[in-house]
């Protein structure tokens, strides 16, 4: 997170909570603590405590992984491998290579088989 925004999301603590005694040095180890954390996370931890708290948060109360945010993110995770995944499964040939090729099962083995002895100086007998 930015320094500006670790500032706001302390003047905006502040604001909710106009009795929380603070100082310079609060001010100050928020700030330094809050620059190491996850905005999108932090503001969603900020936005429930106020709602579901009448007295002032602690840091770890802030910035505590924010379940909400960590299953959005999961769900699109999730939702990228399996768009991955079917990119992948939609490149894979539908046909069998020797349809593709327009010959029969055997035809394309005993060629394919024909090219790998080729490439390895081999002969092979293809018609076993």
């Amino acid at each position: 997170m930015e320094k500006e925004q670790a500032k706001e999301i302390f003047k905006h603590l502040a604001a909710c909570y106009p009795n929380w005694k603070v100082d310079q040095s609060i001010a100050e180890v928020w700030v330094k603590t809050l620059l190491n954390q996850d905005h999108e996370n932090v503001w969603a931890n900020v936005e429930e405590y106020k709602i579901s708290s009448e007295y002032p948060p602690s840091i770890a109360a802030i910035i505590k992984i924010n379940s909400r945010i960590e299953a959005k993110r999961e769900i699109e995770r999730t939702r990228q491998k399996l768009q991955e995944q079917e990119e992948i499964r939609n490149s894979i040939p539908r046909e069998f290579p020797w349809v593709r090729e327009g010959m029969s099962r055997e035809e394309w083995t005993n060629k394919v088989i024909a090219e790998k002895a080729k490439e390895e100086g081999k002969k092979w007998n293809t018609s076993a």
